[in-house]
């Protein structure tokens, strides 16, 4: 046997578990989609062009332009929603934050968030199995 599976199961029981019973780890980015003024959570310029936001240096020029405005083709004031969006999951905490660490380049606005895994009885199984390990060498 691997010895980090006794080692998982070491971290799983000495790690916080945020009150939440048979706890697994997931991370979340915050993810902006497209949205009316009335559910609005703020506003972004975008690209329309090539769909990217618009670099903060341009937005002070952009806003001159709306407020008087003048056409601001092709970029768009969009409203936007917020929406924290799953990305992965870890039996650790010290998993998810290696995960993030590591593909940072890749994620924007991350957080770790702690789930119960009581409506899952396979998850629960597992979890439950490498707890039993926890005591084990190889």
């Amino acid at each position: 046997m691997s010895r980090a599976i006794p080692e998982v199961g070491h971290l799983i029981e000495t790690q916080n578990q945020r009150g939440t019973s048979d706890m697994m780890i997931i991370v979340q980015e915050k993810i902006r989609h497209p949205t009316s003024d009335e559910y609005a959570d703020g506003y972004v310029w975008i690209d329309s062009s090539e769909g990217e936001s618009v670099p903060a240096y341009m937005v002070p020029e952009l806003e001159l332009k709306r407020k008087g405005g003048a056409n601001t083709e092709p970029y768009r004031y969009v409203g936007y929603m917020s929406r924290w969006e799953f990305v992965s999951c870890f039996f650790t905490e010290k998993a998810a934050n290696e995960y993030i660490k590591r593909n940072r380049h890749d994620l924007g606005e991350c957080r770790t968030h702690g789930i119960s895994l009581w409506n899952n009885p396979e998850m629960k199984q597992v979890r439950e199995l490498l707890l039993s390990l926890a005591g084990e060498t190889p």
